[in-house]
């Protein structure tokens, strides 16, 4: 896991009420402090970002719950005011920026947005999401302030995405939390946000470690990070089947079927040994009797292995450049706890694309849901480095070609191919 150490003010305690303290744990910072519910079993502080997020969902829940608080300058967004302006323009410039980014992933229709509080710094709003490919309807609690800025303006913007049918609980929990926030400066300076910026911190840290490591494994499970463990009583290990030996009609459906090994859930393990990755691959495929759109075995899950097979030596060049782009936002972002002296390329000893990806480690495949493009030539490798051993960072292949980075888990759909009617116009 990456290592996040106390910043100079974190912590997750209880506040201090007059009766003694408060139900809710409080995440204080630099520049606020928040209360951070139990329900939410991990919570960051990622600089100028604070995440938490649920991982046990209640009966019928079928989306993880999820909080994103960050505060920054205005500038960071790209929307440009100067100082003095009406504050009314600079947050209604940051709330098209809000619906613009959630229309790309899902519909937002005008009667969608339930509640809509606004004072001429502030807006508190409902907004029901319609379902995707990968996620049931969804509601989100959105949350934009601006504070008094020191030097130009200042925005907050704190989210909360739930299974809709979760609204009554949610919602009134998100409308808590924001309630929470305590400011720490009456005007918010630059050099509160620089110091924001350099604080991380997590639930992590002060947590039982027998707790922390599954809770963690739970996480990487069910986003496919890593299988399940097998039934109780199976014995049987996962197979390997050597690709590169094996000439284009060998690679069947028989062929792979015959190569799985069942586990636990419903799911299939195999391990593929390829000439692009010097360790074997875990694949591993699953299905769901109760979800429609679950994974299908078939031919569309062997264009995966047909789409292995084509990557070979030649393909490292482009893989370290994606992995080193991941590594480098991941060394500006994240203190790992070296010493001052000593820069993260150093303390990794990763300089660039060839020790990015020679240090990447190995890799897996999860397939579970079915791709909007009707195969699954579409899909991600799977990764978990030194630099991000936690979250992980994917190389996401499409018709056997490297076309981008990920995150395990994350949305595909912007790598889709193009409707050739939509790419004319």
């Amino acid at each position: 896991m990456v290592a996040f150490g106390h910043g100079p003010t974190g912590s997750r305690r209880a506040p201090e009420t007059a009766n003694g303290p408060t139900a809710m744990p409080t995440i204080d910072t630099h520049l606020f402090s928040i209360e951070a519910p139990e329900i939410f079993e991990k919570a960051l502080w990622m600089g100028q970002l604070i995440r938490m997020e649920r991982m046990d969902r209640a009966e019928d829940e079928d989306s993880f719950a999820e909080v994103n608080f960050f505060v920054g300058h205005v500038a960071e967004e790209g929307i440009d005011f100067a100082d003095g302006s009406p504050s009314e323009p600079v947050l209604k410039a940051l709330w098209a920026q809000y619906l613009d980014t959630e229309e790309r992933l899902a519909p937002v229709a005008k009667d969608a947005i339930i509640d809509d509080q606004r004072t001429p710094r502030s807006r508190l709003v409902l907004v029901k999401l319609a379902a995707t490919s990968f996620r049931p309807e969804v509601g989100q609690l959105v949350w934009l302030y601006l504070p008094e800025g020191k030097d130009g303006w200042v925005f907050a913007r704190f989210t909360l995405e739930f299974d809709w049918r979760q609204r009554e609980q949610y919602e009134a929990l998100g409308r808590a939390m924001v309630s929470s926030v305590r400011w720490k400066e009456d005007i918010v300076s630059a050099a509160g946000i620089e110091a924001q910026a350099k604080g991380v911190w997590s639930i992590f840290d002060e947590m039982d470690l027998a707790r922390r490591d599954a809770i963690a494994l739970r996480y990487r499970e069910v986003l496919g990070q890593v299988t399940r463990a097998p039934m109780e009583g199976a014995k049987e290990e996962p197979k390997t089947l050597d690709l590169r030996g094996m000439t284009a009609d060998e690679i069947t459906v028989e062929a792979f079927d015959a190569a799985l090994v069942r586990g636990e859930y419903d799911s299939r393990t195999v391990m593929l040994q390829t000439a692009f990755l010097p360790d074997p691959i875990e694949f591993t495929c699953a299905s769901d009797d109760q979800n429609p759109d679950s994974h299908q075995f078939g031919e569309a899950t062997v264009a995966i292995i047909r789409a292995l097979q084509s990557l070979s030596a030649s393909d490292h060049g482009r893989a370290g450049e994606l992995m080193w782009q991941h590594c480098k936002i991941c060394f500006d972002a994240t203190d790992y706890g070296a010493p001052e002296s000593q820069s993260n390329e150093d303390y990794f000893d990763i300089h660039g694309p060839e020790q990015a990806f020679a240090k990447a480690g190995k890799a897996t495949i999860y397939v579970h849901d079915s791709f909007p493009c009707g195969s699954h030539d579409l899909f991600s490798l799977d990764f978990y480095p030194p630099w991000e051993d936690e979250h992980g960072c994917s190389l996401v292949i499409r018709e056997g070609q490297l076309v981008g980075g990920s995150d395990p888990g994350g949305w595909l759909g912007e790598f889709l191919p193009k409707d050739p009617g939509e790419a004319e116009s």
